[in-house]
């Protein structure tokens, strides 16, 4: 079974203008383009560009070398390259200048669990949650460190936790339905890979993980058919 997917979010947000030695008018022409960098690299990164985007990020950065927003953009362009040294630069840049902003501590936390420092992981998503308590991708996160952890218990709050905050998304009840599939508890199993598959019938893994339950289940049949429908979405998805 699979445990999809680890969530990342990044914010487009504006800093507000400050008075510096050579005037507000000057500054507040540097974020404007500052922004339109920034704006420039997101566009980048949405289309698979990732040099572009860091490109860009960088341009922002060396107009406003304290310009929160431009770390936090960057460093989810490096994740997404897998540079997670970078991507840990950027995030802890990016806390330094504005430490009251729930996302960068939920992105920070997802490099340490890809680093596999699980108890920084949580240490960050803790501060996520702990700033943004309503913070469901935070929760969602923490409840995947726990699973890998072998913590069911915890695993399971953080995901009732995600579906008691938003109850239309799939990935938490794909994420809980392998933690009950790991418990034997296939009845519930089950019902949340079914509502999963209801939620976003174009997401390959549901019918993957079902396949592997309902072969557990002996049935064949109905194993056959979702793997059959994995192997058609996953290969459009590529």
């Amino acid at each position: 079974m699979k445990t999809i997917f680890l969530l990342i979010t990044c914010v487009i947000w504006m800093l507000c203008g400050f008075s510096d030695i050579y005037g507000q008018a000057k500054t507040a022409t540097l974020d404007d383009v500052a922004d339109e960098y920034i704006d420039r690299g997101v566009s980048y990164n949405k289309k698979g560009d990732y040099d572009q985007a860091i490109l860009n990020f960088n341009k922002a950065i060396e107009l406003e070398p304290d310009y929160a927003r431009a770390y936090l953009n960057r460093g989810l362009v490096y994740f997404l390259k897998g540079n997670y040294d970078q991507a840990l630069l950027d995030y802890n840049k990016t806390i330094e200048l504005k430490p009251e902003i729930p996302n960068a501590y939920n992105n920070r936390g997802l490099v340490y669990y890809k680093i596999g420092d699980y108890n920084k992981a949580l240490l960050n998503f803790n501060k996520a949650i702990e700033l943004k308590s309503d913070y469901f991708l935070a929760y969602h996160n923490r409840g995947i460190v726990y699973g890998d952890k072998g913590d069911y218990d915890q695993a399971l709050f953080n995901y009732n936790k995600v579906i008691e905050l938003n109850p239309d998304y799939p990935n938490a009840y794909n994420n809980r339905g392998n933690i009950y599939n790991k418990r034997g508890n296939y009845k519930q199993a089950l019902l949340d890979y079914n509502k999963a598959i209801e939620l976003d019938p174009w997401a390959a893994e549901g019918y993957k993980n079902r396949a592997t339950l309902y072969r557990k289940l002996k049935k064949i049949s109905l194993a056959e058919d979702d793997e059959n429908t994995y192997k058609t979405l996953n290969g459009n998805q590529r």
